[in-house]
């Protein structure tokens, strides 16, 4: 997948923060902080400048302890930008790894793992087979999901333009082409990944 540079991560993540289910948000903050210990690790996929550790923050800044945030991304660029922003003594590792390596990603002690404006861009089989994965790492303790902003196909046009529909026909084809995951989910990728997590046993919740 191509990757994204720290000024066009921080230009939007105002908008990102405000587009995001603040329910749903709470709920995630909340089971990542039951049944924590000293190891417990919070796994955020492609985590870019740490944008979704901020989000958790900001909502519930109690979050702070005893949880590990673990940090994924492929561009050490921006796991370094992430380590720099402050983060008030609370404990930070920084991991680059291509995420297609899923055998490769730093499982243990995770209770909770996060991933913003990703799933969209990856294929179902990369779906399954991190699913599978997190499944088999998650026979000791249950682990969480929260997967935020992920396109779902909905669209509002306003003010309206005759060409719209064009516009919107082009961009859900780009959607689905290759990101370096294997053809994209697009607006399917919330549909796919409840339909996986709950073939394993997940509770899912869905939100706008």
């Amino acid at each position: 997948m191509t990757g994204f540079s720290a000024d066009w991560l921080n230009l939007r993540e105002l908008a990102d923060q405000q587009a995001r289910n603040s329910a749903l948000l709470r709920y995630a903050a909340a089971f990542a902080s039951t049944e924590v210990d000293a190891q417990s690790v919070v796994l955020d996929l492609g985590a870019g400048t740490g944008s979704t550790f901020r989000a958790f923050e900001h909502i519930s800044p109690s979050l702070e302890s005893p949880l590990t945030w673990r940090f994924v991304d492929n561009d050490r660029e921006l796991l370094e930008e992430a380590a720099r922003r402050g983060h008030e003594g609370r404990p930070i590792e920084t991991y680059e790894l291509d995420l297609n390596r899923v055998e490769d990603l730093p499982l243990g002690g995770v209770r909770l793992i996060t991933a913003s404006a990703l799933f969209d861009l990856v294929s179902g089989p990369f779906v399954d087979r991190l699913i599978g994965a997190v499944n088999r790492a998650a026979l000791d303790r249950p682990m969480g999901f929260y997967a935020a902003l992920n396109y779902d196909g909905t669209t509002c046009w306003d003010p309206g333009h005759s060409l719209d529909q064009a516009v919107l026909g082009a961009f859900n084809d780009d959607q689905v082409t290759e990101k370096g995951f294997g053809p994209a989910l697009g607006p399917g990728a919330c549909d796919y990944i409840k339909q996986a997590l709950e073939g394993v046993g997940y509770s899912v919740k869905l939100a706008a």
